[in-house]
Formats: C-alpha cells, structure tokens, sequence
C-alpha cells in the first residue's frame, strides 16, 4: 500500500509593510528548499501568510486566527519595527460607551465628529450589554470608510483606555497563536530585526518600518518583544513525537542592513538560516 501524504502548515505572522523583504526572502529561498526535502518524506511544506490573501471583504481578524488553528502546532514570527494595524474591538461594554459618549473617561469630550464615528461603528446589543461592531460594508466603495472610521473609532476608545482596543492583529496573532498556548506543545519561533538597522532607515521611508517615537503603538511593540524576550517565557515543545519539555521560548535578533540603492533591506541570509533550521527541526 502506497503511503498516505501528510501536510505540514505553518503560519508566518508579521505585520505587512516593514517585513516585505523579510517575506520575500523566506518565500524565494527558504520555503521552496523546505519543500523539496519534505516532498521526498511524501510531505506537502504549506506557508500560510494571509498578508499576501486578505481581500477586502473578508474579516482578517477572524480568518488570521482560524488559519492559526489549522496551523497548530507551527507557528513563527517576525517583528521589526512596526506593531501593525489595530482592528476597532468587535465589542465595546454598554456602560463604557455611555461614559465615553458623556465625555467622563480619558478621552474627555468627544468632538461632534468622533460621537457620529462611533454611533455609526457600532450598534447597541441590550441582550449582550455591549455595543457590538457593525459589519464591513459588502460594496468596495464603502470600505475604504469603514476602515477610516474604524482608525478613528480605535484613536478615540485608547484615548479612553479601553483594553480591548490595545492590539494589532499582528500582537493578537502572536497571543493566539503562541504566547496564550504556552501549555500547550507547540513549535514557536521568533525573528526579531536588529533595532539599529530599524534605527538607521532615512526619511522618507522611515515610516514604513518604524512607529512614531513615544507612540502607542511603539510603546505596545516594546512590551510584546519584552514578553517574549523574558526569561520566565517558557513554553511546552515536542522534543520527540511522545515527549515533552518546557523550555524557554526561542527568539533570534538577526543581522541584516538598509541598502539605500534598492531602498530595502538586504543581507538576510542569517535570518534565513536560522528560519530553515528552526523549521526543519519542527
């Protein structure tokens, strides 16, 4: 009897537009050798990247981490300077919505404007308590709105400093994906771009890999890095296909530099390196 294929998937997390040459350099080089070992082994290598395939009328927040499921137990991720677009919260509790539209939270008084933002966002659910998120609009036309207000709508509910509107999708992918199953046996490998190359990129291209200094969001950024660099990160990994172990939760700060001819990143052949490795092991 013939043996049966297998699949392996992984999923690649990174936000989209600082790690393109990083993205490209996986999918040109590392991917394809992976695949071409693993096909001998009957084994079809499957890279998940849903920065290359969310359309616009698709929900990336749900579709990232029902592709993380499929993916279980692989899961990498790569980070330079950026923290990643940050979805408006699905929910928002009825009694913080009151406070906010009254003016009594951190954010103070509400312009006009912004009180019409969120009123049209979101739709009050009385059998829930919250105000939930109104759907993304079928017509094209109207998405490029909804996506503005839902910009807005995020600035306002941090200024108020609600939670749930502190995420990327990119921090949320690497909560669900590795960070919130440290119990679980699980592949989780971490790329971390050298800051001082992330440092060294000019204007104007700066504000494509790096967030504004003092901002939120470079503050968030900081914090997820933080926690995945802490030496208590420990997480379940399969050492053999029966055993187990804890160990700490790698991470790789790789080399690479800015080319200023190219304007890209270039010399990720470390990087890609040590991608192969950790996946081949997986």
């Amino acid at each position: 009897m013939t043996e049966a294929w297998k699949e392996v998937r992984v999923f690649i997390s990174s936000t989209f537009r600082d790690m393109q040459a990083e993205r490209d350099h996986l999918v040109r080089f590392v991917f394809p050798l992976l695949r071409e070992e693993l096909l001998v082994r009957r084994i079809h290598f499957v890279d998940v990247d849903l920065r290359w395939g969310v359309t616009g009328d698709q929900d990336a927040f749900d579709l990232c981490m029902d592709e993380i499921d499929r993916c279980h137990p692989r899961f990498i991720c790569m980070l330079g300077g950026r923290y990643g677009w940050m979805p408006p919260p699905k929910e928002v509790p009825q009694d913080f919505m009151s406070e906010l539209l009254a003016g009594r939270t951190p954010a103070g008084e509400l312009a006009a404007e912004e009180q019409a933002v969120l009123t049209d966002l979101y739709a009050r659910d009385d059998e829930s308590g919250t105000y939930r998120l109104r759907a993304k609009p079928a017509a094209k036309a109207d998405v490029k709105l909804w996506e503005a207000n839902g910009d807005i709508a995020v600035d306002i509910l941090q200024r108020a400093e609600l939670s749930g509107a502190e995420r990327s999708i990119t921090a949320s992918e690497v909560h669900y994906g590795a960070l919130d199953r440290l119990d679980e046996p699980t592949f989780r490998y971490f790329y971390f771009r050298d800051p001082d190359v992330t440092s060294s990129i000019p204007a104007p291209h700066a504000e494509d890999y790096r967030e504004k200094p003092e901002s939120f969001a470079e503050e968030a950024l900081e914090a997820l890095k933080a926690r995945v660099r802490d030496e208590k990160t420990e997480g379940l990994v399969l050492t053999e296909p029966d055993a187990v172990e804890k160990r700490k939760v790698p991470f790789y700060e790789y080399p690479c530099r800015w080319d200023g001819d190219s304007e890209r990143i270039v010399d990720l052949w470390d990087f890609g390196q040590r991608v192969y490795r950790d996946l081949h092991e997986s």
